[in-house]
């Protein structure tokens, strides 16, 4: 059974929240999204100066993730920065990999 991505509370930020095929809670694919452009840019999630969904449509790399292949890559331009989203579960910025999906970020 799918469920879609839930919203929660953590230290005063909302996130949304998925459950994998293996039904496990994940952070959504787009939270990790946010947070790997922040970690580029050296700043906290919530002070970035871009929303994703203006620039990406996080419901279709959802459903890439939820897919059986992982030959397919997404690629999207933000106001100064190249994103990367790949079916190896990887998020690129700018070329650079900064991480992997279901990687835990930083600060716990």
């Amino acid at each position: 059974m799918r469920t879609g991505p839930k919203r929660v509370r953590s230290r005063s930020v909302e996130k949304l929240i998925r459950i994998d095929k293996q039904r496990r809670v994940v952070e959504s694919v787009a939270n990790q999204i946010a947070e790997a452009l922040a970690e580029a840019k050296g700043v906290e999630p919530a002070n970035l100066d871009t929303t994703l969904y203006d620039h990406v449509s996080t419901d279709a790399i959802e459903e890439l993730v939820d897919h059986e292949s992982r030959a397919w890559s997404v690629e999207f331009e933000t106001r100064n920065h190249t994103v990367e989203v790949t079916g190896t579960e990887r998020i690129y910025v700018d070329g650079d990999l900064v991480r992997s999906l279901g990687q835990s970020s930083g600060g716990g």
